[in-house]
């Protein structure tokens, strides 16, 4: 087998190798690969989600001589039903963490 040809099936056994490291370590990877003769492999992929998933932040039936404070920290949706307070009554929806 002559240099080239040995130089490029070394090069794709390397190629399946890395992918093989992209399928098990998912998040994020970069593979570059510089064979003889100028020929060469580079890629790169991701699947992290942009955002957690937003969640949602419940409140029902509520009795209190005092305040009741409401606060969603999710990025979702805020529901408050049936709150029964002496005092204030607060509800409140702040934007949900970053992945």
């Amino acid at each position: 087998m002559d240099p080239q040809t040995a130089g490029l099936v070394s090069l794709g056994i390397l190629a399946l190798v890395a992918l093989a490291y992209l399928a098990v370590f998912r998040k994020k990877g970069e593979v570059k690969i510089d064979g003889p003769g100028g020929t060469g492999l580079s890629f790169k992929g991701s699947n992290e989600a942009d955002r957690l998933p937003a969640g949602e932040t419940m409140a029902e039936r509520i009795r209190a001589k005092g305040s009741v404070e409401v606060v969603g920290s999710t990025g979702g949706n805020v529901s408050a039903r049936e709150l029964d307070a002496g005092e204030n009554v607060r509800v409140e929806n702040q934007p949900g963490p970053k992945a």
